[in-house]
């Protein structure tokens, strides 16, 4: 059981947000997008909660669209770690070898 809980933007755009109703973790949003076709929807389905830096975080992502479908599977997950500064600099050119 879920409860669900609808937004909807100027643009046409909406969001539908749905909740489980025993833990309140979030299981699934739908995004519909104005096209020329018509509003295109766009759903991603939230599993796996598990408890990462002390809160619940879905390790499995589903995306589904109007022609495709992508699962992501996170096996480690960690917030606010530092980050080299380093991985942000730009990217050294290679010289192509003749």
């Amino acid at each position: 059981m879920s409860s669900c809980f609808r937004e909807t933007a100027r643009e046409a755009r909406s969001l539908s947000l749905y909740f489980a109703q025993d833990t309140g973790l979030l299981l699934r949003t739908i995004r519909y997008t104005p096209s020329k076709i018509g509003k295109v929807p766009t759903q991603v389905d939230y599993d796996d909660y598990r408890e990462v830096g002390g809160i619940k975080f879905p390790h499995k992502w589903t995306f589904t669209w109007l022609d495709g479908r992508d699962v992501f599977t996170f096996t480690d997950i960690k917030f606010n770690v530092p980050i080299d500064a380093a991985k942000f600099g730009e990217p050294v050119l290679l010289r192509a070898s003749r």
